[in-house]
């Protein structure tokens, strides 16, 4: 059997293929380059030697009765609109953090940095938390021996500024007083904001408009940049603590980001205030305290997941 998936975000695309549970290369466009997400599957499609019996696509969006749109790109996707150009292949769109919670429960120890020495309950809730294009979260509750993976829109949620230097960025932000979501400065264009914020309040000249021109800067030491890295990690950190409470996230929470993914980043998340910032929850500060923290270094675990589900699909046909 094959089976085509893909991991559609803001940003770009990936493709790959599955057959008899094995996975093949990911082939990987920029969304930039096509009109509709539909071009880049013909473009993909035209370079597989077979066809694929089923595909299973995870979208960086909501998915209600088969249908999608990006909640960072004007793509619409329609189970029923696939089939009827690919009549060859059953479609089955799924949230893209769903993904990374059937991810989550085939990780390893190689596969992540613990942060503290909380050890996970086995039968409480997990939390995944995602930074990109935009800021995806999933949670997990156990069920019997299974486990209940469920997409939210928590990064939609409001942001608060935890002391007075994030009260001016907010403000500089949302310079009429309007609420501020999560998003907006934990993701790719969050990062961005940081530092324009930072520049203004620090009265220096914006040197660039993209996530990787910040990350350009940081890495030539550059002191603005690398102070809104400081900030990117605070509030990720403040936003986590949240999660992590909400949910009573004992079995862990898991940060996994394209963001982070720079060996010099990696190392200044890992010293930075995060933690901190995690555990500032008030009453529930000890609560927050003793929640595990993992850091995903395995990249790109979405294809865990999308695996699993092929996987999953190849069995049920037999």
């Amino acid at each position: 059997m094959t089976i085509l998936i893909a991991d559609i975000g803001g940003t770009n695309i990936r493709f790959a293929i599955v057959k008899n549970g094995k996975m093949g290369p990911v082939t990987k466009y920029k969304n930039n380059l096509f009109k509709t997400p539909l071009e880049a599957f013909d473009l993909y499609l035209s370079n597989c030697t077979e066809k694929p019996s089923h595909m299973i696509l995870g979208v960086a969006g909501p998915v209600a009765n088969g249908i999608t749109t990006l909640t960072n790109r004007n793509w619409t996707f329609k189970e029923k609109e696939f089939e009827k150009r690919y009549p060859f292949a059953k479609c089955h769109l799924v949230n893209d953090f769903v993904l990374k919670g059937y991810a989550l429960l085939l990780l390893t120890k190689k596969d992540y940095i613990t942060l503290n020495d909380n050890q996970p309950e086995k039968q409480a809730p997990k939390c995944v938390i995602g930074p990109g294009t935009g800021l995806g979260i999933c949670f997990l509750t156990p069920s019997d021996e299974k486990w209940i993976i469920h997409p939210s829109e928590a990064g939609h949620t409001d942001i608060a500024p935890a002391d007075a230097t994030e009260q001016k960025i907010i403000k500089y932000l949302c310079p009429k007083g309007n609420n501020i979501s999560a998003e907006e400065v934990i993701s790719g264009r969050g990062l961005v904001a940081l530092y324009k914020a930072v520049c203004a309040l620090n009265h220096k000249p914006s040197l660039t408009d993209t996530p990787e021109g910040v990350l350009e800067l940081a890495l030539e030491n550059n002191k603005t940049a690398l102070e809104a890295y400081k900030h990117f990690f605070n509030f990720l950190g403040t936003f986590a603590g949240n999660m992590a409470i909400t949910m009573k996230c004992l079995g862990g929470i898991y940060i996994t980001s394209s963001i982070l993914r720079h060996e010099k980043i990696e190392k200044m998340f890992l010293k930075s205030g995060f933690q901190k910032a995690f555990c500032n929850r008030g009453k529930m500060q000890d609560l927050a305290s003793s929640i595990p923290i993992f850091y995903v270094t395995r990249p790109e675990i979405a294809f865990l997941g999308l695996k699993k589900l092929a996987q999953d699909i190849e069995k049920s046909q037999k």
